[in-house]
């Protein structure tokens, strides 16, 4: 496995890339392709993705500011078929279960913005020391924006791939990238990436 390179895909579920999804993402369905063919690229060349995911209870806080959405055990809660490897591991939002061996695809779940609210993200980060990130996924100005600017906290290079990801609000997407552009974060597109010159 291509361990020194790590993919981490952002809350690519149905309910907020489905058009018809409970909290659905603006444009986010046109993105499909290109998380297809990031996830197809990860498989074929061994590189280890790590998956965030909402699992919200019924009651979950966020609802005051968000409708519910992604309800755990729900349809819209799961991840498309498009950003899936065969067999991945699920650390729930406790952040029990991760293995020692890194798997091809381990989904952390999560019921904040921030993937690193679910304590299995340091450990999984300590654990298999990836030496890059790719980053991609949903929404720009939110969950991404938070796990792009952990990693650079974490000191871990970061690519962004800006044709495989969405925001909600055109302003804080753009916000979000100006904020990348100061950070130092790579910006490219899935071509780059899946040519292997970007994320080299």
């Amino acid at each position: 496995m291509n361990a020194a390179l790590l993919f981490v895909d952002i809350d690519t579920q149905h309910d907020f890339i489905d058009s018809d999804g409970k909290l659905s993402v603006p444009c986010a369905e046109s993105l499909v392709d290109s998380l297809r063919r990031l996830t197809d690229f990860a498989e074929r060349e061994g590189i280890p993705i790590l998956s965030s995911a909402d699992a919200h209870g019924p009651d979950d806080p966020e609802f005051a500011q968000f409708p519910p959405h992604c309800l755990a055990g729900s349809k819209g809660q799961r991840k498309l078929a498009e950003t899936l490897v065969e067999a991945p591991v699920i650390v729930p939002v406790s952040g029990d279960g991760l293995p020692a061996e890194q798997p091809p695809q381990t989904i952390v779940e999560k019921v904040t913005f921030s993937m690193f609210s679910n304590p299995a993200v340091d450990a999984y980060l300590d654990r298999f020391a990836p030496a890059r990130a790719v980053v991609y996924g949903v929404a720009t100005d939110y969950c991404v924006r938070q796990a792009v600017e952990g990693l650079v906290a974490r000191a871990i290079p970061v690519t962004v791939v800006v044709d495989a990801i969405a925001g909600v609000t055109a302003e804080g997407s753009r916000a979000a990238l100006e904020a990348f552009g100061r950070a130092g974060v790579t910006l490219a597109t899935t071509d780059e990436v899946v040519a292997d010159r970007a994320s080299a």
